[in-house]
């Protein structure tokens, strides 16, 4: 073999690898590492997560049959709340009215065997800082209890396999009492049956979630196996059943349930109904309505799903963790902090402005009108009169047809050089042609400065708002900055823009072409 073949063979020995490579399907972005403004990671380790009555910490378990940690919301600062005496792990941790903490595990646990210990799990309190280990209440619980807010109240549920003397197989029972303290030992009292699943005409496999704020006369269930998992209530003084779902063939688990009792947080398939596995989390309205709304995006990336959502008692923040479909339920990969007024202040601008929902930061954004939610903020605020606004919108679509909202740095970056003074400059007929008003928009820009000026006040505060770059805020700055230069130099503005024409073309053209453009349109919009 000659060396010139040698070099051939083993260039391409070397390549293959790299075109093999570039034949491979890009792989999905996982959902946390695109997240929107308004969700933050809390810890990148960790499940089934809960607020304090405080709203200023969480709790949370590292593992299933893992120790119980707390992070302060304000330092992110985690704490270990269970490691100072030796258990078998747990699977639940919940925060009571008193501060207290209600766990659920095991008091044996074979790895050989990991599904009996998770059915036979007890209940126990915890007191934070006190030294000592959890006490335990003396009963089981089967998956996870509901605690009351306002009182040292819980509910929990029993199956055949936890109470097999009492129960027959396949029946479930959900029961409630009081929890007191007898000289510092915890212990239940006034204990009666809410619902056996026997009393139903219907088979259903139950499970205690909330109870309903705020006079939480009401409890909320999941009922399982009943047309593949329903949202349920159960009045506690009358024993009526109410189906808040009510939606045959989908999947519907209540979690976390706001404040003012109106609407419960859901884990759905409404999106991809093929069981909890593709579940996202969703909000139900407790009208009877079934209306739902989807809060987190997490399923739109294959094998991944947010799940067992809890909301804080300010109705500020939801807590929720990052699953993987094909994993066991409650496991989780991270907990996350979602800001609800944050998300509504951002979907109302969406919806004013016309847009699509959140895509993410890696993902390509699809131009979007701002106008109409501009308008919208200004004339609430008093600031421009409804027929101007309505006029300005006009004429800004009349205008460029929304190429201003193509937010680009090189879009921007053209436009600030077409704002500099010129060497050269163009004949004033040809400007005039190219840029009609240009040239006597700087009679009316020193009347318009004060009302622009509270246009990108208002656009700087809605930033604030909203936590995401306003690129319409940027837009209305260089408009500021292009009236500054038509007060001070009319002809350093048109020169720069003219320049600009002659050298260049394309986007850069239109850049500058649609700044100078809007810079006409708001003079006349606010005339």
């Amino acid at each position: 073999m000659t060396a010139r073949a040698l070099r051939q063979a083993l260039l391409a020995l070397a390549c293959t690898p790299l075109f093999a490579q570039a034949q491979q399907p890009a792989q999905p972005v996982p959902p946390d590492q695109n997240l929107p403004p308004w969700i933050t990671r809390l810890s990148w380790f960790g499940e089934r997560a809960d607020f304090s009555p405080d709203g200023k910490r969480v709790v949370f378990l590292s593992k299933t049959f893992g120790d119980a940690l707390e992070v302060e919301l304000a330092t992110g600062i985690i704490r270990n709340l269970t490691a100072h005496y030796p258990h078998h792990g747990y699977t639940r941790a919940l925060y009571l009215a008193d501060g207290n903490v209600l766990l659920s595990g095991p008091t044996a646990f074979d790895p050989a065997d990991v599904s009996a210990a998770r059915v036979n799990s007890s209940l126990f309190v915890l007191t934070p800082g006190s030294g000592r280990p959890a006490q335990p209440l003396g009963v089981k619980c089967s998956e996870g209890p509901a605690v009351s807010r306002r009182r040292l109240h819980i509910a929990w549920t029993n199956t055949a396999a936890q109470m097999p003397a009492v129960l027959p197989s396949g029946v479930s029972l959900m029961q409630e009492a009081d929890l007191v303290y007898d000289a510092g030992t915890p212990k239940l009292v006034n204990t009666r049956k809410i619902l056996d699943s026997r009393d139903v005409p219907f088979r259903l496999n139950l499970e205690t979630q909330n109870y309903r704020p705020p006079e939480e006369k009401e409890l909320l269930f999941s009922a399982y196996e009943y047309q593949n998992g329903e949202v349920f209530g159960i009045d506690l003084a009358t024993g009526k059943l109410t189906n808040y779902s009510n939606a045959p063939g989908r999947y519907d688990e209540p979690e976390g349930i706001f404040p003012d009792g109106k609407f419960i947080t859901v884990e759905s398939d409404l999106h991809d109904q093929r069981g909890w596995h593709y579940a996202d989390i969703y909000k139900l309205a407790l009208d009877g309505s079934g209306k739902m709304e989807r809060i987190t995006h997490f399923a739109d990336v294959p094998t991944y799903r947010a799940s067992n959502p809890v909301v804080s008692d300010d109705g500020r923040f939801m807590a929720f963790q990052m699953a993987r479909s094909g994993q066991a339920a409650g496991v989780g990969y991270g907990i996350f902090l979602y800001g609800i007024q944050k998300a509504a202040a951002a979907a109302k601008w969406a919806t004013a402005a016309g847009s699509a929902r959140w895509r993410g930061r890696n993902q390509p954004r699809q131009p979007v009108h701002h106008v109409q939610a501009e308008l919208r903020v200004l004339r609430r605020e008093g600031h421009v009169h409804a027929h101007r606004d309505a006029l300005r919108a006009r004429q800004l679509r009349r205008a460029h047809g929304g190429l201003a909202e193509q937010h680009h740095p090189p879009v921007r970056d053209a436009t600030r050089a077409a704002l500099q003074p010129a060497g050269q400059r163009e004949p004033r007929i040809l400007l005039r042609r190219r840029f009609p008003r240009v040239a006597s928009d700087h009679r009316h820009a020193r009347s318009f400065r004060p009302q622009h000026q509270q246009r990108l006040h208002v656009a700087r505060r809605l930033e604030r708002v909203t936590g995401e770059r306003d690129h319409r805020a940027d837009r209305l700055a260089l408009i500021a900055a292009a009236q500054d230069r038509v007060v001070r130099q009319p002809a350093g503005l048109a020169d720069g823009a003219a320049e600009l024409l002659m050298r260049d073309a394309g986007l850069l053209v239109a850049a500058a072409q649609c700044v100078l453009v809007e810079c006409a349109e708001y003079h006349d919009a606010v005339r």
